[in-house]
C-alpha cells in the first residue's frame, strides 16, 4: 500500500464503532470510502499516524493506502474534524485477529510486526487470552492482513517488559535466537524505512504542526527511531 494524493470529504457516513479515537467512516469526492480520524485523535495522533505509516509501508507492513483528508467548514462543524485530518482507505470485511487466526498468518509478518512495534515504542497492539485491542485484522474471505492504529506510538513510558508480555505477536519462542540471526537484516530494513522519514515529516500539514511542532518530532520522535543503532536496543528486546 501507499500514500495517497490528498482527498476531499463529500460525506460523513457514520462513527465507527471500534476505536478510542472515534474515526469516521467517509466517502470522498470519488465516492471511495476511508476510515477518517480528526480532532479525538489529538494533532500529535496524526503527525505520527502519518510517520509511522510512511515508515510502516517501507518496512513492508500491509496498512492501507493512507492520505490527508480535508474537510470543509460544515463538516468541521457537525463532526469532530480539523480541516486536515488522518485518512485510512476502508477495507471492508475484516475482523480482529484472534491467537487461533495468527497461528494461519506468515511467520515472518509475526516477526517484523513485533519488532516494528518496539522500534517506534508502540504499546496500542496488545492481546491475551482475555482479549485486547490488537489493531490487527485479517480480510474474511482473502485471509489477507491488515495493519492499522499508530496514533500512540513513540510512547515515553514504553515497557519493554509488557510489549514481550502482552503484544499480539508475543506468542513467538525464542525471540532472543531470532534476533541475533537477524538483526543485520532489521537494521537494514529500519535503515531503508528512514529514508523516508523527512519527506514524510515536510508533507504533514501545517495545522497538524501546530499542536506537535517540528522542534518536538525532532527532540521526541528522531531520538526513538535511532535507538536500533544502539546494542542495548537489541539487548533488551531479547
Amino acid at each position: 500500500m501507499a500514500k495517497q494524493d490528498e482527498i476531499c470529504i463529500s460525506q460523513v457516513i457514520r462513527e465507527m464503532k471500534q476505536g478510542r479515537t472515534t474515526p469516521y467512516l467517509c466517502k470522498d469526492d470519488n465516492q471511495n470510502q476511508h476510515i477518517v480520524k480528526g480532532e479525538n485523535a489529538t494533532r500529535e495522533g496524526l503527525v505520527k499516524e502519518w510517520i509511522c505509516a510512511t515508515l510502516g509501508t517501507e518496512f513492508g507492513l500491509p496498512i492501507p493506502n493512507y492520505s490527508v483528508a480535508w474537510a470543509d467548514t460544515p463538516l468541521q462543524s457537525k463532526r469532530d474534524l480539523f480541516e486536515y485530518n488522518f485518512a485510512s482507505s476502508f477495507i471492508e470485511n475484516i475482523q480482529d485477529v484472534t491467537p487461533s487466526t495468527l497461528k494461519n498468518l506468515d511467520q515472518q509478518l509475526i516477526n517484523d510486526l513485533y519488532i516494528f512495534d518496539y522500534w517506534i515504542q508502540n504499546a496500542d497492539r496488545n492481546l491475551t487470552g482475555f482479549g485486547g485491542n490488537p489493531n490487527f485484522f485479517i480480510h474474511q474471505s482473502s485471509g489477507k492482513p491488515v495493519v492499522i492504529d499508530h496514533n500512540l506510538a513513540f510512547d515515553a513510558d514504553f515497557d519493554i517488559k509488557q510489549h514481550k508480555a502482552l503484544h499480539v505477536c508475543s506468542t513467538k519462542k525464542k525471540w532472543a535466537t531470532l534476533f541475533d540471526i537477524e538483526r543485520q537484516r532489521y537494521e537494514e530494513l529500519f535503515a531503508k524505512s528512514l529514508l523516508a522519514l523527512d519527506a514524510a515529516i515536510n508533507s504533514v500539514p501545517d495545522d497538524w504542526l501546530e499542536g506537535y511542532s517540528l522542534e518536538k518530532i525532532d527532540a521526541e520522535i528522531k531520538p526513538i527511531l535511532n535507538r536500533y543503532k544502539s546494542d542495548d536496543f537489541w539487548e533488551a528486546i531479547k
